[in-house]
């Protein structure tokens, strides 16, 4: 028994000592770091007029100095497939070093790109700077390009100039009715697509505004004014307007303040119809109001009756039963308006209210595409509810030919599947 005792102690013991090797830790190997740093200034140009870092401002000209601490991304070329690192700012001024360290060693003479911040267009506050939303601490993207030199693990680049990725524009606001300041709560800006979202911190006229750069785009400005509990909107749509990267505008923007349809006026053509039963100045506008645009005001037909043409084609294509109900039936219903499905007089008047020439369509399509809304195709027809009166199993039908000629004809067969686009018409004054 003593034997077999000492025997099971000695495997105790062995096991003991495996399991003692088995828990030994091992360190995992430091992950190696590269230092880089490069001279970076503000990007002057001839004008002096490329806005960096933090924002100041002397007469039309933005002036930009670095902050102790700016953090700048380090990345290939594209600004999207690799990040290096990132480096911060060593001092103040309108010229710094940046300095800090890489996760990977980039190659000997690679392009690299160096962006500062990243914009956030829906934060802003209507400010240069002095607060948490100025545009020196949200929006001041900026990026500069410089060459690397590898030297073991340092890392130098030529002298960086950044350029901001956007304009600043300052909005001095005012009402269209009676030239005065507008104060208002809340200012969206769209453009090119992109919608900036401005809260100021009280009612202001004056903002400032980091907008994407664009190249004869469109621009929209939707303001939000509350008084006495209501609240109101105003706007403005400009076409073809430009802003370029890195530059400073001063604008003066009057705006029309939203109004109901029931007082339309001529001055009322080429607004466009919401789901709220109110006029704005185009799509963007509507949706920014937290609406839906659903029609493009034409003409005035007769009297105080108005004509709207449908923002988009109901569908692909339809049979002529499935238009006209789908004309007919249209939604959403507002109270002094009726969706139709159109004649042929109804599109060549449309035609005619927009170029003085029924059978020419080309300053209706511009008043659609100017609001927002589709244009006319050009590829195939449009069903009409007028009959044909020879043969009731045919349809007239209208189409565009691309070069500015309206065309009807009664050949079509009401089971083709044929573009339907939809017209309101409501009373207004």
């Amino acid at each position: 028994m003593k034997k077999t005792f000492a025997i099971i102690l000695a495997a105790a013991s062995l096991a003991a000592c495996a399991r003692e090797d088995l828990s030994i830790i091992v360190e995992e190997p430091e992950v190696q770091t590269y230092t880089m740093s490069v001279v970076a200034n503000k990007g002057e140009n001839p004008d002096d007029d490329i806005a960096t870092r933090a924002l100041s401002l002397s007469g039309s000209t933005l002036n930009a100095t670095w902050s102790q601490g700016d953090a700048v991304e380090v990345w290939t070329s594209d600004g999207t497939t690799t990040k290096y690192g990132t480096l911060t700012a060593e001092t103040s001024g309108a010229s710094t070093k940046l300095k800090g360290t890489l996760s990977s060693l980039p190659s000997n003479g690679q392009s690299l790109l160096l962006k500062y911040l990243s914009p956030a267009y829906a934060t802003q506050d209507g400010t240069l700077t002095g607060s948490e939303t100025s545009i020196d601490r949200v929006c001041d993207y900026a990026t500069a390009t410089v060459t690397a030199t590898v030297a073991g693990s340092n890392v130098t680049a030529t002298d960086a100039s950044f350029v901001n990725q956007q304009a600043i524009v300052k909005f001095t606001l005012k009402d269209k009715d009676d030239a005065s300041a507008l104060s208002v709560n809340k200012l969206f800006v769209t453009v090119g697509g992109t919608t900036c979202e401005v809260t100021p911190a009280a009612a202001m006229s004056e903002l400032y505004v980091a907008v994407p750069a664009v190249a004869s785009g469109r621009v929209t400005l939707t303001a939000q004014k509350t008084s006495l509990g209501f609240t109101f909107y105003y706007d403005y749509l400009k076409t073809g307007a430009t802003f370029a990267q890195g530059q400073y505008y001063a604008i003066n923007a009057s705006l029309t303040l939203v109004k109901n349809i029931n007082v339309a006026t001529t001055a009322s053509l080429g607004r466009v119809v919401a789901a709220d039963g109110m006029m704005y100045a185009c799509v963007e506008s509507a949706t920014n109001a937290g609406t839906t645009a659903i029609a493009v005001i034409t003409e005035r037909s007769y009297a105080s009756i108005y004509g709207a043409i449908a923002i988009s084609e109901e569908s692909w294509g339809m049979n002529w039963s499935d238009a006209k109900s789908a004309c007919e039936g249209k939604t959403p219903k507002l109270d002094g308006a009726n969706w139709r499905f159109p004649t042929v007089d109804q599109w060549k008047s449309m035609c005619a209210a927009n170029g003085g020439n029924e059978y020419n369509y080309t300053g209706l399509d511009a008043l659609i595409t100017k609001a927002g809304g589709s244009p006319l195709r050009t590829d195939w027809f449009y069903w009409t509810s007028s009959p044909d009166e020879a043969n009731s199993n045919y349809k007239y039908h209208v189409s565009f030919n691309g070069n500015g000629s309206l065309y009807f004809s009664n050949g079509q067969d009401q089971s083709n599947k044929v573009y339907v686009r939809a017209f309101l018409y409501f009373v207004g004054n």
